[in-house]
């Protein structure tokens, strides 16, 4: 106890200083003694310490209570919508990369599958002449067909409201009728392409042989999927209005080797 004592003694004798403050104008000169300017040093910087907590826990609290539960929940439910956009728009991204690939890969031989046998271009008759010549020119044709055992049809019930015009950008041709009717392969093969696409809708790309690829867009539905074999008359898909359509119809276009051809040219029940 004597030792405290001392010890404090001690350190009151050495803080035992006074601060003096002389301003340079000479005027009245300010002392102050070292305990009572360390103690107001230490209540000061306590103060301003006390008053900044302070002031980050009100701030804190007024980010949370700012926001009514209306507002959270609006947020959330923005933030989920954008998750879905970002989903959408990755798969139709997936989807245009896959209808880029069926269209460089309609071969017979991109998927190692076997195909049907070559298609049969249908001869045109001459309205010229007699019955019996064009009803025997209808019968040779007819032989042919049976024999190649191969030929497009028509893929759905309605009329051509379009016709084929490759100079200005129409490459098929439309077929008016309403939407759910059914539409049907035009031939044997099978499924490169069956999805959706912002300017085509729900389509469906079919490959035949001898590099024939036919294509049916505007769908309300595909009932087929990529890679499966189809024969001929088969229901492929549901006639819609979707993509940019100015109407229920399915349009309907055959291509070989590349080329757009003039379906009207290869149906036999046109």
């Amino acid at each position: 106890m004597e030792k405290l004592k001392n010890l404090l003694a001690r350190l009151k004798k050495n803080l035992d200083l006074t601060i003096m403050i002389v301003p340079n104008n000479g005027t009245k000169i300010r002392r102050f003694h070292i305990d009572k300017f360390l103690t107001a040093c230490f209540f000061y910087t306590f103060a301003v310490l006390a008053i900044g907590i302070y002031s980050a826990g009100l701030f804190s609290a007024v980010d949370y209570t700012t926001m009514s539960g209306e507002d959270i929940t609006r947020i959330n439910q923005l933030n989920e919508r954008i998750i879905s956009l970002t989903v959408e728009l990755e798969g139709l991204k997936e989807s245009n990369r896959n209808l880029r690939s069926a269209i460089l890969l309609a071969d017979s031989g991109a998927f190692g599958k076997s195909v049907s046998p070559p298609v049969k271009r249908i001869k045109k008759t001459n309205s010229e002449g007699n019955i019996y010549k064009i009803f025997n020119k209808f019968l040779e044709n007819f032989k042919e067909i049976q024999q190649e055992s191969y030929y497009f049809i028509k893929p759905a019930e309605g009329f051509i409201s379009r016709g084929f015009n490759p100079e200005k950008g129409h490459f098929g041709i439309d077929i008016v009728l309403k939407t759910g009717n059914p539409v049907y392969s035009a031939g044997n093969g099978y499924v490169v392409y069956s999805d959706y696409s912002p300017e085509d809708g729900y389509m469906i790309i079919i490959n035949h042989s001898d590099e024939f690829v036919t294509l049916y867009k505007h769908c309300s539905a595909t009932l087929k999927r990529a890679r499966e074999n189809i024969r001929q008359g088969e229901i492929i898909a549901l006639s819609g209005n979707t993509g940019e359509s100015t109407g229920p119809h399915l349009h309907f276009e055959i291509w070989k080797k590349g080329v757009p051809q003039d379906p009207k040219e290869y149906l036999f029940n046109n």
